[in-house]
């Protein structure tokens, strides 16, 4: 059918060519005259050149639509119908020329990349600073928390002689019926405690070691800031005959003030900070006291002078015979005020020393202080004066006491006035919600006549 059309559109310029001389050849030799010649003996050989030019465009358009469509049969589907070996031939030609043709055009040029290539390692630099600071904490944790423990073994196994010479069970850890002996008992990584009793002029002796957190590795970075120290702490519980009415505290300058503040029995009862230099010790330390008798009583000509020579380990000296530990938090401001039953204790704080004698020396020092504690008696005026202290204190407490009683009990009251007036509020039933009004009337009248009654009486 395309060769027919082809064929057939040749055959009509060759037509066309030779109408066209034709014409041409009679217009030149004069056989044919322009007046004699009438336009429409023309019409049919007149042909619209456009025409058969947009014919062949189609034709061709057509053509190159059929080898398109050849060329995707061939792939998608297996044609069975007979074909000329000949156009194949062509046609594989022509595929040939166009692949050669789109491949030398479509040479990738290949361009050397701007991007630097990192080594493998910097890609992870992340991830390996976060093990590289887990190994170093755990490594940190592990290496801390068995130097604390070297730390308290020692000072134990350096004073146990001492202890064992004054006390009958030294280092029970409280469980079981039997006690045992020689025994840390670890209450934290940094915290050490060793219990001791049997021995007179006391119930018993509680040494708590606090050592800094090097098993901590953000502790040790802000110790660096703030610088923190091993400490022993002596704390001796006292029977109600072994000391008389005395409150006493000794502290450096830095901290008298939260000393004060912290404990209820100095804020209580130990009203003035005074400077050491008015009872032998060095101008750095403050002395707190009920009175000045107690603290000259206290602070004997032997111990300032101890106290002076090892400045730079003393931390606290605490003696009171109302020992009732630090305040609560929002313990003013709480709604219930419990009193505590108070002690008698002596508290002594000392730095950990380096050296293995001077630690046991600061030991000798606290059963020596025990000791002369024990033997202080206050004058009768003092003794007077710090009972009525102790008076008014529990005066006080019971004062707030009853005010918080009253203050529950108006509480209670109100919120029964209240469920009253809420169960006449939502009664459904106008008889019964009438006689609750009623009730209630006459609850208000009855009060306000007792009142009345008790202004007459009074008046009268």
């Amino acid at each position: 059918k395309k060769r027919e059309k082809i064929r057939r559109l040749h055959a009509r310029k060759m037509t066309t060519f030779v109408v066209v001389l034709l014409f041409l050849l009679g217009s030149c030799t004069g056989e044919v005259r322009k007046e004699d010649v009438d336009d429409e003996d023309f019409d049919e050989f007149e042909f619209d050149f456009g025409d058969e030019e947009e014919e062949e465009a189609e034709i061709e358009n057509d053509y190159d639509e059929d080898s398109e469509s050849e060329e995707d049969d061939e792939e998608d589907m297996i044609v069975e119908d007979e074909f000329d070996s000949e156009e194949f031939e062509d046609d594989s030609q022509d595929g040939q020329k166009k692949r050669k043709g789109s491949s030398d055009s479509d040479e990738l040029e290949i361009l050397e990349s701007t991007v630097e290539i990192k080594p493998v390692w910097e890609a992870y630099i992340t991830e390996v600073c976060i093990v590289l600071g887990i190994i170093l904490y755990f490594s940190n944790y592990i290496l801390g928390k068995t130097k604390s423990t070297q730390i308290a073994e020692t000072w134990a196994a350096v004073n146990m002689n001492v202890l064992k010479d004054n006390f009958t069970i030294v280092g029970d850890d409280g469980e079981g019926d039997t006690p045992t002996e020689a025994h840390v008992v670890r209450r934290a990584d940094n915290s050490f405690t060793i219990w001791a009793s049997g021995r007179v002029n006391c119930d018993g002796l509680l040494i708590h070691i606090e050592l800094m957190k090097r098993h901590d590795l953000f502790s040790i970075l802000y110790g660096i800031v703030r610088p923190s120290f091993d400490t022993v702490s002596f704390i001796f519980q006292l029977a109600n005959a072994d000391m008389d009415t005395i409150i006493c505290a000794v502290s450096p300058h830095k901290t008298a003030a939260k000393i004060q503040k912290d404990y209820d029995d100095i804020s209580n009862f130990c009203s003035g900070i005074r400077s050491g230099d008015k009872h032998g010790l060095p101008n750095s330390f403050s002395v707190l006291s009920e009175s000045f008798d107690a603290a000259n009583s206290v602070l004997s000509g032997q111990i300032s002078s101890f106290l002076s020579k090892h400045a730079d380990l003393f931390m606290s000296l605490h003696v009171s015979d109302q020992y009732t530990g630090l305040k609560e938090d929002g313990s003013e401001d709480s709604d219930n005020i419990v009193v505590k039953q108070p002690e008698r204790r002596i508290h002594l704080t000392f730095k950990l020393p380096a050296k293995t004698e001077e630690s046991m020396e600061l030991l000798l020092f606290a059963l020596k202080f025990l000791d002369h504690v024990k033997g202080v008696r206050l004058s009768r005026e003092g003794k007077d004066k710090a009972q009525k202290n102790r008076q008014k204190v529990i005066h006080n407490q019971e004062k707030l006491q009853h005010q918080q009683r009253q203050e529950a009990a108006q509480q209670r009251r109100d919120e029964k006035r209240k469920a009253d007036k809420d169960k006449i509020l939502y009664e459904t039933d106008p008889d019964k919600a009438r006689k609750l009004e009623e009730k209630e009337h006459k609850k208000q009248l009855k009060k306000n006549s007792a009142k009345m009654k008790q202004m007459k009486v009074r008046m009268g």
